[in-house]
């Protein structure tokens, strides 16, 4: 299982990830993170909860 995690695209995604997957049988859509609109609220989401559970440590 490969999950490569880019923001945006660029020379890793479109050369090196699919240079390494040469020879084998994969899906690769090449996706980024952005420009994708709700990328911020995830952010946001991520944010929130991590700072609940420093909270709640506290």
């Amino acid at each position: 299982l490969v999950a490569p995690l880019f923001l945006s695209e660029g020379y890793f995604t479109k050369h090196v990830v699919p240079n390494r997957l040469k020879g084998l049988t994969y899906k690769y859509s090449g996706q980024t993170l952005l420009p994708h609109p709700l990328l911020a609220h995830w952010i946001e989401r991520q944010v929130e909860t991590l700072l609940g559970q420093i909270r709640k440590k506290s």
